[in-house]
């Protein structure tokens, strides 16, 4: 069994440098039980009988921790630490330069159809382009919800575009206006009073692997929150989320083609000097360095199509409701497009083996979809990849020949202590 919880045994704590839009915690515990006396020829997956064979003399239990941890100090609150780096304009560029991202929004938020004449609330609005798009497509008033320092500069943006007078500057977290009561923000805030309620929230609260960082959770109780206001004001108003709906999938990779993409391509040949050990030499320190791997994957890394491991309405979805999540899934790999595909080009001997997991998501409002998986345009958000300890990736222990064969799995993300804004990942073979 090949799972996450940890038994006990090494711990090893290793520091990510990752992109700037990482400012978070990471945890991926993976732990290998095996039973004593385990001399054993075994095949754990597997319907199919894949190659997961182990020749032990010996019991073992393999543990370990490995931690992301880039900008937070222990002395200092993560809440604050967090909403200061969004203001970090690196950050903010970022995610300006998303194309994916800043289409999917900018096609909802200038259709008339679904700001005209709306009370819009955007929560974790940044440089407030979300804010913009909404007023200037005839939204009756935007509250433009702000935590960081970016609240003040946005006062400027919006006179810069002349919708002083369209959009509120809201300097606050989404717990702080809950604290302070239905009553308080109606009085301070009239323009909802004005316009029977607010009708409709929008944020990008989406993080890694979907629900890094937890944003999600303020975004619910904001939700929440005005459908309260809604309620005082006497208002049939439904409230509306956008996203309005998201998935999070999942599926087997081998690390083969990302390694002959991003290392390779460049270490094999410099100048007519084959560089490869150097490349090799890269490649595996930056594969230990990095787990869980946040990288665009190639689409041909896929052994199978991706799985549906979660999805959900924010419409109606509770904060308890992400406490936890575990799916169990089969890959069933004679159904697999993606597996049919990998195996013609491997050629009639070829043996896949599978080296971790890679993890996306999609977000969707109506008909509209933003998709981060390796198959669409990439994002800032990439894809998220755990992977198995690298002794069992060397010996390539997750193998199988045919198509055949069935992986199963499970999946479990456990919020740790919500101060932290991170899920531990588990992936067990059953």
């Amino acid at each position: 069994m090949w799972s996450g919880r940890c038994y006990g045994g090494t711990q090893s704590s290793l520091f990510l440098s990752a992109s700037s839009t990482v400012y978070c915690y990471y945890f991926a515990w993976f732990s290998l039980l095996l039973h004593e006396n385990a001399s054993l020829t075994s095949s754990f997956l597997l319907r199919g009988l894949a190659n997961f064979v182990f020749e032990l003399s010996y019991g073992l239990l393999f543990s370990g921790v490995m931690q992301h941890q880039e900008d937070y100090t222990s002395n200092a609150s993560k809440d604050d630490q967090y909403f200061d780096s969004y203001a970090d304009l690196s950050v903010h560029k970022v995610m300006l330069c998303d194309r994916p991202r800043m289409d999917f929004y900018k096609t909802l938020l200038t259709d008339r159809s679904i700001v005209e004449g709306k009370v819009v609330v955007d929560v974790g609005s940044g440089s407030g382009i979300l804010s913009c798009w909404a007023a200037q497509s005839g939204a009756a008033h935007v509250l433009s919800v702000e935590a960081s320092s970016l609240a003040e500069v946005q006062q400027q943006i919006m006179s810069d575009n002349g919708l002083s007078d369209r959009v509120t500057v809201i300097a606050s977290t989404v717990e702080e206006l809950v604290a302070a009561g239905v009553e308080a923000f109606v009085k301070e805030h009239p323009c909802v009073r004005d316009h029977s309620g607010v009708a409709l929230v929008v944020s990008e609260w989406m993080g890694f692997y979907l629900f890094h960082e937890c944003m999600l959770r303020s975004v619910i109780r904001a939700r929440d929150f005005f459908r309260d206001v809604n309620a005082a004001l006497q208002s049939s108003v439904p409230v509306s989320m956008l996203p309005s709906s998201g998935r999070l999938l999942a599926a087997p990779i081998t690390l083969h083609p990302y390694y002959t993409e991003t290392f390779a391509a460049f270490w094999d040949s410099v100048d007519g000097v084959s560089l490869r050990t150097l490349g090799k030499l890269q490649f595996e320190e930056h594969i230990e360095a990095t787990s869980p791997l946040v990288d665009v994957i190639p689409a041909p890394c896929l052994l199978h199509d991706g799985v549906v491991l979660w999805e959900g309405s924010f419409d109606t979805l509770a904060v308890d409701d992400l406490a936890s999540i575990e799916a169990e899934r089969t890959f069933d790999f004679s159904t697999s497009v993606t597996t049919t595909s990998a195996k013609a080009s491997l050629g009639a001997t070829g043996r896949f083996t599978v080296d971790g997991f890679t993890l996306w998501f999609q977000v969707s409002y109506r008909d509209v979809v933003l998709d981060t998986s390796p198959f669409a345009p990439p994002t800032h958000w990439k894809q998220t990849t755990v992977l198995l300890p690298r002794e069992f990736r060397d010996d390539k222990t997750v193998s199988f020949h045919r198509l055949d064969e069935q992986l199963e799995v499970t999946l479990r993300l456990t919020a740790e202590d919500p101060v932290q804004r991170c899920y531990r990942i588990e992936f067990e073979l059953n």
